[in-house]
């Protein structure tokens, strides 16, 4: 017999994390009078923090509230808010309060934390995030001390035994202190450079679209997979910023002379926007997914196809797919195609800014030498298109991006196309391919999409004329 914990706590949706995040309109009442309107402030973005049976988490969210008068940004906000679900989890499922907490059951349930793996978070086990969980635990159960006013509900000699230390940490812009909560049962540990921050070797990039191709899934997985492997590639773009993005943005780049993509920029709050320059080809490779592959899924569900619909959606939600979603599929791909190092998407946001560095010293070779002959102040003209591209607000932030080294790539373009642009007609010319090997088996609307593809693949090979005239 399967109790109503254990299938709540089997639910997909819940697997996610117990954080819905607001959208652009939701506000937070402030003041409410008789006989006046409520007033309301802005609070997109932000997490709503739920129990595992849907219902509203009071604590939660007043920490959320708390973090967000103190001014962190919504999506750090999100982050943290992710790192307390194990907690929620462990307390509903105990049937605890969370203000009844003690160091008997903090001690347990960092044991299960240790313990626990999850497919959306392959490293979930690691010291790292292991220690995340717990310090951020202990800062969340410090509030929730404060606000049911227990003394020393988390404190070196409390209910909870834990201390609050001063630590330095290294950051882009230098050292600096922050105070972070220490426990006999969180790990500390040494922050090593991120794995994600790495480039993905030209070889082991072709790998994972090969294994995207190639692997054992049902057809609307895999055309999903592939859109949004080239999505991050073409565009560099974060995990977030690509899950989200509706199919109203495909069909409004479809109306312009040079195809750009409108994308939600994250570290903005989400709520500022910039124009991408995409490729023809992944434009079209994107109608093609919408045509052939993402409808067809709709249809199935009896969901309608409109401007809002997310160009990524998940079969058990109807939902956009999560980030983490995302992550899962790449550490999947990377077992399938027998990579040994380090897989992430947001490799290929550091793989996109190097290739922006590379590309502009191949075209200006004399730039970067006059610069240190003569000293030349301030960012670069192409530092800056780049910066807007991905969405960093300063040079600062994007100097992490930055292998000179490593930024070398092997010349796999076609027909001077742009590495980008080059790699989304490869993949055009795949599905092409896919759908001759069907032969005689092939459908009118087999060959109506052979020839759409065809046809664009053409137009961008054509070569460019460079008399207006001609």
């Amino acid at each position: 017999m399967v109790s109503r914990d254990q299938t709540l706590m089997n639910d997909e949706m819940l697997e996610h994390g117990l954080v819905t995040k607001a959208d652009a309109k939701f506000g937070v009442p402030i003041a409410t009078e008789v006989g006046r309107p409520t007033l309301y402030r802005e609070g997109g973005g932000l997490p709503l923090l739920s129990w595992p049976d849907y219902t509203s988490c009071f604590e939660g969210n007043c920490w959320v509230e708390q973090a967000r008068s103190k001014g962190l940004k919504a999506e750090t906000i999100c982050q943290y808010s992710y790192l307390i679900t194990p907690l929620l989890r462990y307390a509903f499922a105990n049937r605890l309060q969370l203000h009844q907490f003690d160091e008997y059951h903090f001690v347990r349930f960092m044991r299960q934390v240790k313990s626990n793996k999850h497919c959306h978070f392959p490293d979930s086990s690691s010291l790292e995030r292991v220690s995340l969980i717990g310090t951020k635990s202990l800062d969340f159960l410090s509030f929730v001390g404060r606000l049911y006013s227990i003394p020393n509900y988390v404190a070196e000699d409390g209910i909870i035994q834990a201390a609050l230390k001063l630590v330095t940490v290294r950051t882009p812009n230098g050292n600096k202190s922050i105070e972070t909560w220490v426990h006999s049962s969180v790990p500390r540990f040494k922050k090593s450079p991120s794995t994600k921050n790495k480039l993905l070797a030209e070889s082991d990039v072709a790998k994972i679209k090969r294994a995207a191709r190639t692997r054992k899934s049902k057809p609307y997985f895999i055309s999903r997979e592939r859109a949004c492997i080239q999505i991050l590639e073409d565009v560099g773009a974060r995990r977030g910023e690509v899950t989200p993005i509706p199919v109203g943005a495909v069909w409004e780049a479809e109306k312009l002379d040079a195809p750009y993509l409108r994308l939600s920029t994250l570290k903005k709050g989400g709520f500022a926007e910039r124009l991408v320059e995409i490729s023809p080809a992944l434009l079209t490779l994107l109608q093609d997914y919408i045509e052939y592959d993402l409808t067809p899924f709709l249809k199935s569900k009896k969901l309608l196809l409109t401007s809002i619909t997310p160009l990524f959606v998940s079969n058990k939600t109807n939902q956009a797919i999560q980030p983490n979603t995302v992550t899962c599929e790449f550490s999947q791909l990377k077992k399938a195609a027998g990579i040994k190092g380090p897989v992430h998407p947001h490799q290929f946001r550091h793989r996109s800014v190097s290739n922006d560095d590379r590309k502009n010293r191949q075209e200006n070779p004399a730039d970067e030498v006059l610069s240190r002959l003569i000293g030349l102040k301030g960012t670069p003209e192409y530092e800056l298109r780049s910066m807007e591209k991905h969405g960093h607000a300063s040079s600062q932030s994007r100097a992490a991006y930055k292998h000179y080294d490593s930024a070398k790539t092997i010349d796999n373009t076609i027909n001077g196309l742009d590495p980008q642009a080059s790699s989304a007609l490869r993949a055009n010319l795949e599905t092409a391919q896919e759908i001759v090997t069907k032969g005689a088996k092939m459908t009118k609307g087999d060959i109506t999409r052979l020839e759409k593809l065809l046809s664009s693949v053409w137009e961008s090979l054509e070569p460019v004329p460079t008399n207006p005239n001609e």
